[in-house]
C-alpha cells in the first residue's frame, strides 16, 4: 500500500468528507442539516435488555436513545457490562429479560448550531463513543459512510488527486 494515500482511498470510497475522517484538514459548506434525517431510536428504562437488541436489529442502529433525554446505550455498552458488571452472565439466568436501566448510558453530545462537517468530525475524535445531537439530527461517524456509499452527499473534493468525485 502506497503510503502517500490514506488507507480508507485505498478502499475506494472516502470514510467521511475528508480524507480521513478526523485527521486531515479540510474545509466544506456541507452542515449538519446537509446530511440525510434519520429518525432516532429510543427505548424505555424500564424495558428488557432483548427487546432493546431487537430494535437495534430491526432499525439496522447501534446506537438507541434512552427516551426524552440525550442518553443512550449500544452494543459496546452493553457488552462492557455483560463482562464487567454482569461478569460474563456466571450468575445470570435470563440476560434478555433484565431491565435497560441495569446498564449505565453515556450522554450524547449535544450542540445547538448548524455545523460544518468537519467541525463535528473533530468534536467526535476525543468521544470514546462518538454521537453527536443536533435537534432531531443524530451524527455518528457511520452516516459520512452511508451517505457516501449511497451517493447521498456531494463530492467535497472535485480537485482531489485521489479522484474522488
Amino acid at each position: 500500500m502506497k503510503k502517500d494515500i490514506p488507507r480508507d482511498l485505498m478502499l475506494g470510497m472516502p470514510l467521511s468528507p475528508c480524507p480521513s475522517l478526523f485527521q486531515a484538514p479540510c474545509k466544506t459548506n456541507l452542515s449538519i442539516l446537509d446530511i440525510p434525517k434519520k429518525p432516532a431510536v429510543t427505548y424505555k428504562p424500564d424495558e428488557p435488555l432483548g427487546k432493546i437488541i431487537n430494535s437495534m436489529f430491526e432499525n439496522k442502529t447501534r446506537k438507541i436513545l434512552l427516551e426524552n433525554s440525550y442518553k443512550y446505550i449500544n452494543d459496546r455498552i452493553i457488552i462492557e457490562a455483560i463482562s464487567e458488571k454482569m461478569k460474563y452472565l456466571k450468575d445470570i439466568d435470563n440476560f434478555l429479560d433484565i431491565p435497560a436501566n441495569t446498564i449505565a448510558p453515556e450522554e450524547a453530545r449535544v450542540i445547538f448550531s448548524d455545523l460544518k462537517i468537519n467541525e463535528v468530525s473533530a468534536m467526535m475524535y476525543d468521544m470514546e463513543h462518538p454521537y453527536v445531537s443536533y435537534k432531531d439530527w443524530i451524527v455518528t461517524p457511520w452516516i459520512f459512510v452511508m451517505c457516501y456509499s449511497q451517493r447521498k452527499l456531494p463530492s467535497i473534493m472535485p480537485n482531489s488527486k485521489y479522484g474522488i468525485v
